[in-house]
């Protein structure tokens, strides 16, 4: 994965190292029956990725942690891999922590590396030191605020994933931006569309500022994702083919579309559970009584129907466009 500055995401504020420690049921029920059996291809996704960090936390600038997610639903053995940080102008990196033998992470679960001072819960799977300056001969901070993380492979040369936050790190490729300056507690956290992180290879369109801070580790339950299903019909019942539906998550602005089949129904699958989301349904020929619902995706399935009447002047399609 390439990934970009985070700058343009960050709040400005004084770097963390200054800061010492101050700081309807059957028609609904037959389609989901019959859509599992069709695999609904996803945004090309990595195996494993690196799905939050923190530079600094309420116990000071080592207060840190970096957490993995397994992007599949099978375990991966990541036994053997590293975590590598950066500064904001080095040229090499600097192992933090190498992952122990055996170490397998769950479908769609998490690996928490932590600092030793990491102060958060849950705690750490594994923890590391802050490495010593060879000058000071003093902790030097561990992960800069403006450097960079990388997990590499257990071949010691592959990344897995990368993340820099300033153009200088050696583990970004940023077109733009400086130096990013957390708050205390303050974190970066991926994107999620239902049980998939987001990652298209760009940083700062696949990460979002957290605050405060939610690290999940291997204790932490899986990530799970609802399904958003329903039909658009007429007031008589007749359905409407062909009707362009949308999902839009409140909370990072991503939009997903579809379009109704001949029987009316749509479906949404791998929802993120508890986000806020709204459902618009959308046709030339036809006006609806309420084409957008606004909701939060709260459980397995989430049913949200819309009716429609054709506009004057114009007839229904029947059939999906195309078809």
């Amino acid at each position: 994965m390439s990934s970009e500055s985070l700058n343009a995401l960050a709040p400005q504020s004084v770097p963390c190292e200054a800061r010492g420690n101050n700081f309807t049921a059957f028609s609904i029920k037959t389609f989901l029956a019959i859509a599992v059996l069709f695999v609904i291809a996803p945004l090309t996704q990595a195996q494993v990725v690196i799905s939050e960090f923190r530079t600094c936390g309420t116990a000071g600038g080592n207060d840190e942690f970096v957490e993995i997610y397994n992007n599949t639903d099978t375990a991966i053995d990541i036994s053997g891999f590293l975590l590598n940080r950066s500064s904001s102008s080095g040229t090499t990196g600097f192992t933090l922590a190498t992952i122990p033998a055996n170490t397998l992470i769950g479908a769609r679960g998490h690996y928490l590396i932590g600092n030793i001072s990491y102060s958060g819960i849950p705690a750490a799977d594994l923890t590391y030191t802050s490495p010593t300056d060879a000058t000071t001969m003093q902790p030097d901070g561990g992960i800069p605020d403006s450097g960079g993380i990388a997990l590499i492979q257990s071949d010691g040369t592959t990344i897995a994933d990368q993340v820099g936050t300033s153009t200088g790190s050696l583990y970004q490729e940023a077109a733009n931006g400086g130096t990013v300056l957390l708050q205390p507690n303050t974190s970066f956290e991926r994107k999620r569309g239902g049980r998939n992180i987001q990652d298209t290879g760009n940083n700062a369109a696949d990460f979002q500022v957290l605050s405060p801070s939610q690290p999940q580790s291997s204790i932490s339950p899986t990530a799970t994702g609802s399904t958003i299903a329903g039909r658009v019909m007429t007031a008589g019942g007749a359905p409407l083919a062909g009707v362009q539906v949308s999902l839009r998550d409140n909370s990072t602005g991503v939009v997903r579309r579809t379009a109704t089949d001949r029987a009316g129904l749509y479906i949404f699958t791998e929802v993120e559970t508890n986000s806020l989301f709204t459902v618009t349904a959308l046709q030339r020929e036809a006006t609806f009584s309420n084409p957008s619902q606004t909701f939060t995706a709260t459980g397995d399935m989430v049913e949200v129907n819309f009716i429609g009447e054709a506009r004057k002047g114009r007839a229904f399609s029947r059939t999906p466009r195309g078809k």
